[in-house]
């Protein structure tokens, strides 16, 4: 997923898609392609995107790695035991 980190940071904040694209004076189809992977974000758009959220630039453009629930953890935990 690209980008998942600033369509994580959405989900948590509760913001739309529209109220980010207000802020930042876009429309919503060319922050959609860019959230998409259909364009890239240009420098300046980065570090709007992280002033609005409130975090590290680097923290909301990495490559998203999904949280490990506790259900997968108890699983993997005897695995890692036996090695």
């Amino acid at each position: 997923m690209r980008f998942g980190n600033v369509k994580l940071m959405m989900s948590y904040r509760r913001v739309r898609l529209w109220e980010v694209c207000t802020a930042l004076k876009h429309s919503d189809t060319y922050l959609s392609d860019r959230l998409n992977g259909r364009r890239e974000f240009a420098p300046h758009e980065r570090t709007r995107l992280a002033e609005y959220f409130g975090v590290g630039e680097d923290w909301l453009f990495q490559e998203f790695r999904p949280p490990v629930t506790r259900r997968e953890t108890a699983s993997l935990t005897p695995a890692m035991e036996a090695r």
